[in-house]
Parts: C-alpha cells; sequence; structure tokens
C-alpha cells in the first residue's frame, strides 16, 4: 500500500508514545532529538533513514498517464504531483 508522508509521522508519533519521549526514540535509534523535533514541525523533510527505522520504504511507481485518461497529454497536464509542506 502506498502511504502519504503523514503516515509516517504518524507512526513517529506513536512509537515515541510508546518510549514515553522524543529523546528516548531518538536515541535508541541514533537520530538527535531536535532532528525528530523538527520532523515533527514540519521544518525537516523525512529522510528514507528515519522512513525505514519506521517500517517504511520509499518507492518510485512510474504510471503511463496516456493510458489512464485515454489520449496524450500536453506537458503541463503531465506534470506529476509533488507533496511539499505548507510552510514553504
Amino acid at each position: 500500500m502506498i502511504e502519504h508522508p503523514t503516515a509516517v509521522i504518524k507512526r513517529l508519533r506513536h512509537e515515541i508514545d510508546l518510549l514515553g519521549s522524543q529523546a528516548a526514540w531518538a536515541s535508541k535509534h541514533g537520530f538527535s532529538p531536535q532532528y525528530i523535533t523538527d520532523i515533527l514541525h514540519g521544518r525537516r523533510d523525512i529522510t528514507d533513514r528515519l522512513a525505514n527505522a519506521l517500517g517504511f520504504a520509499r518507492v518510485t511507481v512510474w504510471k503511463d498517464m496516456r493510458r489512464e485518461v485515454g489520449k496524450i497529454l500536453t506537458a503541463e497536464e503531465a506534470k506529476p504531483i509533488v507533496y511539499t509542506r505548507s510552510d514553504k
């Protein structure tokens, strides 16, 4: 199943709750507490290393958009959907 980045953050918050603190989770997984705080506040992007520590893996999926919509798309129509943080 393909997950939205918020699923990674939700799992991180859950695992932090299980260990009792951000510092405890960060120490157990080799991250700085500040980095974890920054992730939770949307100041840093989720890295592959963090996602992997939470049991997620980044995957790239190629989709034939021409087949999907039944026509040849213009360059503008074929732009990928990109999730971005709202504070940028």
